[in-house]
């Protein structure tokens, strides 16, 4: 499953920051955190060969961003019917973890937000993951396509 780069990062910042930030470790000994096109294919930079890889290794993959049209696809190129449960938000976590987060205030007085670290995410997306905008770019063209040919509604 792949995601927009710069939703990727952001989520990525909301959910891992706070567990560094608690335990005193330095987001920016992290920082970049591995990409999107090497966790799923192992490459870092060539997008092209990312892209063979996801067309003829892979059985199938999806766009979280495009839930509603990624379940259409799969049932359409495996088979199967959607269920209703399919297309449920689990992973809500502005309710469900909002309880579990710790206040800033808690963690540290000298640890910043992940806002401070990176301020402008798009261009810290650009700058340190441009294989993964160049893929998702590419692979949003192929995932229209396929979604044009099952007849799924590409939802914006």
């Amino acid at each position: 499953m792949f995601r927009k780069p710069e939703k990727w990062f952001a989520s990525y910042m909301d959910w891992v920051w706070p567990g560094y930030a608690g335990k005193g470790v330095s987001i920016k000994r992290v920082l970049p955190f591995q990409s999107q096109i090497s966790f799923s294919t192992g490459i870092d930079e060539d997008v092209s060969a990312a892209i063979e890889i996801l067309q003829h290794d892979y059985l199938w993959w999806g766009i979280t961003d495009h839930w509603v049209t990624t379940v259409c696809l799969f049932h359409c190129e495996l088979g199967g019917e959607p269920r209703e449960s399919e297309l449920r938000n689990t992973r809500d976590h502005k309710i469900a973890r909002q309880e579990d987060l710790i206040p800033w205030d808690e963690i540290s007085t000298t640890v910043p937000r992940p806002e401070v670290v990176v301020p402008d995410i798009p261009a810290y997306v650009n700058e340190h993951y441009k294989s993964d905008v160049l893929l998702y770019d590419e692979l949003l063209v192929i995932f229209k396509e396929r979604s044009e040919m099952c007849g799924c509604d590409f939802e914006y």
